[in-house]
């Protein structure tokens, strides 16, 4: 018999609040401690908090907690996906038209080249064609952290941030390809092999359209209040996550279209920025931490080696263009080839887009999940140590940074 019954009794598990603060405190300190002793980015310090955390090693977060820390998940990566597109300037890319051909040639050698590689190392014809296209997106949210944690500025950084929502863009459309192929593989209606990319491009495309509109209409009937525009902006980011959930699009591009549109153009003036700096440190911090607890340590050798073999493929494979073309976009060939160096980090939205093919095709998912996570789990460790260096031998970081 419990003799005093009045005192709480200690929680089995952590609530979702408590998981978070953890996640955060944890994450802040340990990240600054890395970044201090060891000399790497702050990205790099939450990501190893977070593995650390997670159900792969301590498991203080539990994969139980994981579903609901999901959510919130989402919605910080919708706010860099928003923020990304913000900082995409199609003046800049229509004058500088080499920097938009360079970062397409890329991703279709990418493409191509991993494609090839992938189908020498065995795997199937339609994973090797699906992993290819993902492979074709760099990471928004860790080419854009480390920019801005080195306070990166100049030609190199400029076109490496527009080049990751080209290549982005480019690598769903690729994606929407592959899923089609896959549909027509397993035999399934014309209807859906053709309306289910369709339905993915353009139903994402056309929300983001519809919400830059209603936000623009909706701003511009505040008038010059800046906090009430910033509140309607961050609202419009939670629901935008939330509607290509239910309609089981992809927020990759609905955000990144959204944050374009806000940049303001013609009698639209653009948006205010809704973040504040302490508001952006906090976003990026929980997300990574986040991203951290989802890796899984327990690949055997051979996914560990095909992924290892992915990643070195891909990174020299988007070194290349940007060497060729260094002296149409005005670098040296040492500059571009950072350029593409910078690019190393493959896309976390891509997992998106797997758990929906797991969730039509099981057998295939699951052969999918654990190729791209050794893949994911690599481009983690070593990925933000690559951007981060590329950007500082480029000579556009801070002098102190």
């Amino acid at each position: 018999m419990n003799e005093l019954p009045w005192m709480p009794s200690w929680p089995s598990q952590f609530s979702l609040l408590t998981a978070v603060a953890l996640m955060l405190i944890s994450g802040g300190l340990l990240a600054r401690l890395l970044a201090k002793t060891l000399k790497i980015p702050e990205t790099s310090g939450f990501l190893l908090c977070g593995l650390l955390l997670g159900p792969s090693v301590l498991s203080l977060v539990s994969a139980d907690s994981l579903p609901g820390l999901t959510t919130l998940a989402d919605y910080a990566l919708g706010l860099v996906l928003f923020e990304l597109g913000r900082r995409v300037d199609p003046v800049w890319l229509a004058r500088e038209r080499w920097a938009l051909i360079t970062g397409l040639a890329q991703g279709l050698i990418v493409f191509i080249g991993l494609l090839v590689t992938l189908s020498l190392l065995g795997v199937s014809p339609l994973l090797s064609m699906m992993v290819a296209a993902l492979g074709c997106a760099s990471s928004p949210a860790i080419t854009l952290r480390i920019s801005q944690e080195l306070g990166a500025e100049g030609q190199v950084t400029e076109r490496l941030l527009h080049a990751v929502v080209v290549q982005s863009i480019l690598g769903f459309v690729l994606f929407a390809i592959a899923l089609q192929s896959l549909h027509w593989s397993q035999s399934v209606s014309w209807l859906t092999t053709l309306a289910h990319p369709l339905y993915l491009l353009l139903g994402s495309a056309a929300l983001g359209v519809i919400a830059s509109l209603l936000v623009g209409y909706l701003s511009r009937l505040l008038g010059q209040q800046t906090q009430l525009q910033q509140l309607l902006i961050l609202s419009a980011v939670g629901l935008l996550v939330e509607a290509n959930d239910l309609l089981k699009l992809a927020p990759m591009v609905s955000l990144l279209i959204f944050g374009l549109a806000s940049r303001g153009y013609g009698r639209h003036p653009a948006l205010p920025n809704p973040e504040s700096p302490f508001g952006h440190y906090v976003v990026f911090a929980f997300l990574f931490v986040y991203l951290g607890t989802t890796l899984r340590i327990d690949f055997q050798m051979t996914a560990i080696a095909i992924g290892a073999v992915v990643l070195i493929v891909r990174w020299l494979l988007l070194i290349v263009p940007p060497v060729l073309l260094a002296k149409q976009n005005g670098l040296t060939v040492r500059r571009g080839a950072l350029w593409g160096s910078a690019l190393f980090p493959m896309s976390t939205v891509t997992v998106i887009l797997v758990n929906h093919t797991i969730t039509l095709y099981p057998g295939f998912g699951n052969e999918a999940a654990n190729l791209l996570g050794s893949v994911l789990l690599l481009t983690y460790i070593v990925g933000p140590l690559i951007t981060w260096w590329s950007l500082k031998l480029s000579g556009e970081a801070r002098p102190n940074a």
